[in-house]
């Protein structure tokens, strides 16, 4: 298989959102966030997918699913693929990353749990439209060490996710070569490498900012989205930002509703203005 399409090469990779194809996300690669949620410190990585229709930048709407009542922040790394392959080596492996984007994979912790018991995927919980917020492409140059960076997340300015990527089970160069092995990537293609330990429930009104220390600021709230965008630019510098106001398709905010064993899922919509 040829490491890279010719024609994705002539794309903007720093606009990868647009067209890369998959969404690779690692689970429980932080030993002590596998701890809180009482599960069982893997062996080997953890793997999930979304679609690219999880993505969520400035201008576009964010879609929430209203099937759940514990929707999750999870603050992440994110490894932008440069250069596509199959079974690529570790020691060769940071030469296909691009650059890095700062995530965060929201989680229907609820439905989740309901899954894991059920012994099914966990798409419904992780999968679902714009669950996957990412800030402006950082160029890899921006990240030497990406082995070494913390992150960190508050909500309502209440620090709740604190680590370093150096706490991660499997570093980026495993996770390449692992992935590698059983999906081949592609050019455009974003692996998010974990979250740290701090996770907790979102409610409406609450303000989220998460970060890169020295990097990226990025802030969401329910009512308010901002996406903050420039390297190590004070917050009061950015001349612009984006709001979102809300609406919801089911105007009852009902979980669900029944009828004749039909469930209807209820949507909330962040609609831009």
């Amino acid at each position: 298989m040829p490491e890279s399409d010719p024609e994705m090469s002539a794309r903007n990779i720093t606009r990868f959102w647009e067209w890369g194809r998959k969404i690779i996300c690692v689970g429980r690669n932080y030993a002590d966030h596998a701890l809180e949620l009482k599960n069982a410190i893997p062996k080997e990585p953890v793997l999930f997918l979304k679609p690219p229709s999880a993505y969520v930048k400035e201008g576009s709407p964010i879609l929430l699913p209203f099937y759940t009542s514990n929707l999750h922040h999870e603050v992440e790394l994110g490894v932008v693929v440069g250069k596509g392959g199959t079974a690529i080596p570790q020691s060769s492996a940071m030469e296909h990353v691009a650059g890095y984007v700062l995530c965060l994979d929201l989680t229907a912790r609820d439905v989740q749990e309901e899954c894991k018991a059920k012994g099914l995927p966990w798409t419904l919980a992780k999968a679902f439209n714009t669950s996957c917020p990412i800030s402006d492409f950082i160029p890899k140059e921006k990240i030497p060490d990406p082995g070494s960076v913390n992150l960190w997340l508050k909500v309502n300015s209440v620090l709740k996710q604190q680590g370093s990527t150096s706490q991660m089970i499997f570093s980026i160069p495993y996770l390449i070569s692992y992935i590698s092995e059983i999906i081949s990537l592609e050019e455009g293609d974003l692996i998010l490498t974990g979250t740290p330990k701090g996770v907790s429930s979102v409610q409406e009104h609450d303000e989220l900012q998460a970060g890169i220390e020295d990097i990226k600021h990025f802030e969401v709230c329910h009512e308010v989205v901002f996406l903050i965008g420039a390297l190590k630019v004070p917050l009061q510098a950015f001349p612009q930002s984006v709001s979102f106001s809300i609406h919801t398709a089911n105007k009852s905010k009902l979980l669900y509703r029944h009828k004749q064993n039909h469930l209807t899922p209820a949507l909330l919509l962040l609609s831009p203005h």
